[in-house]
């Protein structure tokens, strides 16, 4: 596969810089490689602080993030695991292809 991407829900396609996938590997473990959901969706609120992101997907995703920037805790709302504007620059600032971005 030349351009790796995927079918977003829009009909759109999200294309995924090679490189970013081929690192993203050596630092996560295989088993969670495997699973994990790309790209990494990073939802916004309007009904919530300008800098809190709902992260969609599940625990793997969730640990994803934790191994990409180095925490050992996400925090949850109780339905919903969230993290602050300075994580997601952090991350856009290594993998900006894997990410994806919205408002709700």
């Amino acid at each position: 596969m030349e351009n790796p991407y995927v079918e977003l829900i829009s009909g759109e396609k999200h294309y995924f810089d090679r490189r970013e996938l081929e690192e993203l590997r050596n630092i996560l473990p295989g088993e969670l490689v495997s699973r994990l959901k790309l790209p990494l969706v990073f939802k916004r609120s309007l009904e919530s602080s300008e800098s809190l992101y709902y992260i969609d997907g599940g625990l793997d995703e969730v640990e994803a993030v934790k191994k990409i920037v180095g925490l050992s805790f996400i925090p949850s709302d109780g339905s919903r695991f969230y993290t602050y504007k300075p994580v997601i620059l952090s991350i856009l600032s290594k993998f900006s292809s894997i990410v994806l971005i919205s408002v709700v």
